[in-house]
């Protein structure tokens, strides 16, 4: 929340789909759905890149909201490295331990994925990449039906797979921590515009 900006949380709406991607989820992502009047039943499909609490920490009260404010009624499908699940739900269990139920009313599925491996979706197909971060982050890259790619790679250092993760992408999020400074599992500007 560097400057009073919000965690990591991006938001892709595919309007001939009608359905919406989340790219990570930080303990702001709700505060700022709201403060743009978006609706969490926007969204379809969360993307987490690693289990860093300003990546999945908003996990808890967008639930909630879904259950509790907009009584939502699809299921709302999780997205991320081995372990997912079981960290989702411990986060669960600590902030909201009566509600563990009601989360079944709409449905939580969870893919835990491996990289290497193309998975397919209706109207998108996506790949994920090892990123330089922790043991588990991964980056993802979007291919839609309109041939369009979006790529998004989280908190990361540099290695070769940014290259491919990037190359040719329409858009492309990556991660940009410093100026100048150096951290091994952190891109400044330098390495991020190589």
């Amino acid at each position: 929340c560097s400057g009073g900006r919000r965690n990591a949380a991006f938001l892709v709406v595919i309007k001939s789909n009608k359905y919406g991607i989340l790219l990570d989820c930080g303990p702001t992502t709700l505060q700022a759905l709201k403060k743009n009047q978006l609706s969490t039943n926007v969204i379809d499909y969360i993307f987490i890149t690693h289990f860093h609490g300003d990546h999945i920490g908003g996990i808890p009260f967008l639930l909630l909201n879904m259950l509790l404010i907009e009584k939502r009624q699809k299921p709302i499908n999780i997205i991320g490295p081995i372990g997912l699940a079981e960290k989702i739900e411990t986060l669960n269990d600590l902030f909201y331990p009566s509600l563990k139920e009601g989360f079944d009313t709409f449905g939580i599925n969870y893919l835990e994925i491996t990289t290497e491996k193309t998975f397919n979706f209706d109207g998108f197909q996506f790949i994920a990449y090892k990123t330089k971060h922790t043991a588990e982050s991964l980056g993802y890259r979007l291919f839609f039906d309109n041939g369009k790619i979006i790529t998004y790679s989280g908190d990361t250092g540099w290695s070769d797979n940014l290259l491919e993760l990037f190359n040719r992408a329409d858009v492309g999020i990556i991660e940009c921590s410093f100026l100048k400074s150096t951290i091994d599992t952190h891109l400044n500007l330098e390495k991020a515009l190589l």
